[in-house]
């Protein structure tokens, strides 16, 4: 089970409740909490915080020691491995989306229309039509997302598609909400902030907005 989402959602906490429920272990992808002397602005969970589970990856390592994302995927896999040989249920939706799609389930949830142009890195989405008075800082004809080869990643997994049959049959698992009810979320409490924001800027208040 592969657990993201921007940060301060609760992540960590959820984490720790599933592992508790599922009797398994938390292996951790964030970049800098697996350095011990990083722990000033890494949001790193404390022991109380960790509930009892087993953490991969927190305080694990040095700042000084050489750690690359090749060393981490070798480590990781091995951990994994060893996991799976305690537990091997995968809770996942069984399902596959695009990010193409994930992009126009939020334009919509906006009111934005979007036409997609072009193949490969070429690709650009414009904007055709708005409704409703939620994207006030956009216009027919604007291009809203373009892709940037400099964050492609080398080790990047192409599709990835999880099998929650024997989660379902052994543990009466189901999902309890689509990533369509799950994107809608998200794009609605990003827009409560940047209502919010847009208040305090009206006013006169400087803020800093995260670019995550």
């Amino acid at each position: 089970m592969v657990i993201v989402g921007p940060t301060a959602v609760g992540k960590t906490d959820l984490c720790v409740q599933l592992a508790q429920e599922l009797n398994t272990e938390i292996i951790s992808a964030d970049s800098r909490q697996f350095y011990r002397e990083l722990s000033i602005g890494t949001a790193k969970p404390s022991l109380a915080d960790q509930g009892g589970v087993t953490h991969h990856f927190i305080d694990s390592h040095s700042i000084h020691d050489y750690f690359s994302p090749g060393d981490f995927e070798r480590e990781a896999l091995l951990r994994v491995t060893s996991l799976f040989e305690q537990h091997d249920f995968v809770i996942a939706t069984g399902v596959q989306f695009s990010v193409r799609q994930f992009i126009q389930w939020s334009a919509q949830e906006l009111g934005i229309g979007l036409r997609f142009e072009g193949k490969g890195v070429e690709e650009k989405a414009t904007v055709t039509s708005i409704q409703g008075d939620m994207a006030p800082g956009l216009k027919v004809g604007d291009v809203v997302v373009q892709i940037d080869p400099r964050y492609f990643r080398p080790t990047e997994v192409e599709t990835l598609l999880g099998d929650p049959s024997k989660a379902k049959q052994k543990l009466g698992w189901t999902p309890e909400i689509t990533v369509q009810e799950m994107c809608a979320e998200m794009v609605r409490e990003d827009l409560e902030q940047a209502t919010k924001a847009a208040l305090l800027k009206k006013h006169g208040y400087k803020i800093s907005i995260s670019a995550e």
